[in-house]
């Protein structure tokens, strides 16, 4: 059974790891065919010190499956009923056996005074945005540079 745990600053490095794992295998596989480091690169996701101020500054989660850590998230209060998830990342050995889908519920189920949802996810990710539109996100349009569909989900 999936558990968000609350992480701390000892957690930082695996954090990193599996932020670091999870975007170079997402990119090795699926990764664009042209040079992205303009606004996109390893230099924030694979930093302990970003994870740290990750873990400091917003309500950052880890996500355990029998005692392991499996993977991470963190939120960005936009507003008093406006939520970012930011780094949604799940460890590539436990990609597609629905972790993902069971944390986008358990968070909305944590969170249950947000009443919107926003995230980004790179044009390149298919797989991510059919998981968000599963769990009932909608594409609302793209980032400024184009690198990034942008989603959004409403509770009522």
């Amino acid at each position: 059974m999936l558990k968000l745990i609350p992480a701390s600053i000892e957690d930082a490095e695996l954090i990193t790891r599996i932020k670091t794992d999870a975007y170079d295998d997402e990119m090795e596989r699926f990764g664009p065919d042209h040079d992205i480091s303009e606004y996109w690169g390893p230099q924030w996701y694979s930093d302990p010190n970003e994870s740290i101020k990750q873990i400091t500054q917003y309500p950052c989660y880890k996500m355990v499956v029998d005692h392991e850590v499996i993977g991470c998230f963190w939120l960005r209060e936009i507003g008093a009923d406006v939520v970012e998830l930011e780094d949604f990342c799940i460890a590539p050995k436990f990609q597609n056996h629905g972790y993902g889908y069971a944390a986008l519920i358990e968070m909305e189920k944590l969170f249950s005074d947000k009443k919107k949802w926003v995230l980004g996810t790179p044009y390149y990710s298919v797989r991510n945005q059919h998981l968000y539109e599963k769990a009932g996100y909608v594409k609302i349009g793209e980032s400024e540079t184009k690198f990034a569909f942008l989603y959004e989900k409403l509770k009522s």
